[in-house]
Formats: C-alpha cells, sequence, structure tokens
C-alpha cells in the first residue's frame, strides 16, 4: 500500500543488519532494500558477526556492487545489539547521525517496494523516538507487535527470570509459549485489524529508531548477548519520557531462520537476559 503524503525534505536512513552464517537471507535483504522507492537515502551497514573467521565474499560482494553498503567485521561475535551498538559508534565517527535508525535481522522481507516512502510520508512532522511495525512471522501468520502492550509488573519478571534458571523449565516454557502463538494466530486472522498506537515494547527483530532516542540520551548498549532487547529499549525509552509506536501500515514479513546457535547456549543467555533485565528494571530499588 503506497501512503500518499507530500515529502518535506530529504531525510536519511541508516540499516543495520547483523549476519551469522546467513548470508543467502543477508544477501536477499540487502537487495529488496535497495529495489525500496527512495533507497538514494539509506545506507546500508552489515555487521559480520561470523567472528574472526574470512567473511563469505557474498558480502564483500555486495559492498563493491553499490557505495551505500558496507561490511564491518568485528573481531568476535558481538551478539544482535552489541554488533548493532559497535556498528553505529564506528558509523558516526564518519558521519552525522541520520534521521532514521533501523536495526534488523537479515530473515526479514518487504511486501512491496514502497516501505521506506511509507515511512517518510507517514511520520514528517509528529515523530515518535520508536516504531514497531507490524511484524508477520512467516510460520503462524501471527503479527509480531506488538511485542508488550503494557509494562510487565514485578510478578511476571521474576517468573521468567526463575524460569529460565533451569533446563527443563525452560524447555517447557518455550514449547507452551510456541503453542500459545499458534492457537493466538487461528484468532488473530479471523480479527485482523490493527490500529495504530502507543506500546510498551517493540519487537527486536526489526526496530526503527528516530534519532530523538539518541539525541535524548538512548543507546543500543545492552549487557546481555542475546534476548531481552525490547525490555532494555522499552526501559530506556521510558526513562526518557519517549514512547514506542505500533504502526501497523508500515508491515514486514518475519521468515524466522536466522542462525543463533544451540539451544542449551540458547538457554544460557535467555537466563543472562532474563535476569539481567529483572533485576535492572523491576528490583533495582
Amino acid at each position: 500500500m503506497k501512503i500518499k503524503k507530500k515529502l518535506k525534505q530529504k531525510k536519511d536512513i541508516l540499516f543495520i543488519c547483523i549476519n551469522y552464517y546467513n548470508e543467502d537471507d543477508t544477501q536477499k535483504f540487502v537487495y529488496d532494500l535497495i529495489k525500496q522507492k527512495k533507497s538514494n537515502l539509506l545506507h546500508i551497514i552489515i555487521v559480520d558477526n561470523n567472528g574472526n573467521e574470512v567473511s563469505d565474499h557474498r558480502l564483500h560482494n555486495l559492498s563493491k556492487m553499490d557505495s551505500r553498503i558496507q561490511v564491518f567485521n568485528p573481531v568476535d561475535n558481538l551478539g544482535y545489539f552489541g554488533g548493532a551498538a559497535w556498528a553505529l559508534k564506528k558509523y558516526l565517527f564518519q558521519s552525522n547521525i541520520p534521521e532514521w535508525i533501523i536495526i534488523s535481522n537479515t530473515d526479514i522481507s518487504f511486501e512491496n517496494t514502497d516501505f521506506i516512502l511509507n515511512l517518510l510520508a507517514m511520520y514528517p512532522k509528529e515523530i515518535e523516538a520508536i516504531i514497531a511495525p507490524s511484524i508477520i512471522s512467516a510460520k503462524s501468520g501471527m503479527d509480531q507487535n506488538p511485542y508488550m502492550t503494557k509494562r510487565p509488573n514485578k510478578i511476571r519478571m521474576l517468573f521468567r527470570k526463575f524460569i529460565f534458571m533451569y533446563r527443563y523449565t525452560s524447555f517447557i516454557y518455550t514449547y507452551l509459549y510456541t503453542t500459545k502463538l499458534k492457537i493466538l494466530s487461528k484468532i488473530e486472522r479471523k480479527n485482523s485489524k490493527a490500529t495504530s498506537k502507543r506500546i510498551y515494547a517493540p519487537h527486536g527483530s526489526f526496530i526503527i529508531f528516530n534519532k530523538m532516542y539518541f539525541e535524548s540520551g538512548g543507546s543500543l548498549n545492552y549487557e546481555p548477548f542475546l534476548f531481552g532487547e525490547e525490555v532494555f529499549i522499552a526501559e530506556t525509552a521510558r526513562s526518557l519520557g519517549l514512547h514506542v509506536k505500533y504502526e501497523p501500515l508500515l508491515s514486514v514479513l518475519h521468515q524466522e531462520h536466522a542462525t543463533t546457535g544451540k539451544k542449551n547456549i540458547m538457554i544460557r543467555y535467555q537466563r543472562e537476559a532474563s535476569s539481567y533485565c529483572a533485576d535492572t528494571f523491576f528490583f533495582s530499588k
């Protein structure tokens, strides 16, 4: 869908996407981006989180193909927000902060070529610090946003901290949560109308930041390696008096086959993130 509204000024957009042994997805994602209308306003950074291994030639071929594309190679795997924070800091050494900064997985695709055009047309003046677009799961058909509509209470955060302390409770919780999503996805398809609204937390696979977030003191400096980025962003925005807006008129498709790691390691990351978020934002006072 194309949203008709006059664009009054040039606004640059920085995409930071994180690659971890998913070069096919990354390549497709970048090709989709440069086909977008208004793609002349884009700058694309690929953070190759494969560590000190030699980067796949396909990534560097992308940067050779188009001057808007850069590949950054950290020595180690920095994680999701760790890689994004490192890339943004490196980018800002050579450039001014762009109007929009989008942090994304690479297993994301676009419904059409109007995504960037629509973003710029919808938010020429009344800017929200963080925008959570509709993120449709290719597996369930469910919109993964809003990730959290309201701020969780201390009991819920304590429960999540406890659940991920132990391997078996983690497995059971993950299974039940996945089953719940499948059931909800069937219900959601029948009641598919969604409206723009302010929410607590955006889904982490694709987050749109206005520069206001960073200029107000926000950052991507999240300590845990993986998971929990949504709560970190929500709590940072909350502490700065900023808002997250769910915007279903902006939509992407999430394939959900990005590479992460072995299950035991993922559980450890979930445990660390759950403890960090609970202790830092809900039990620190």
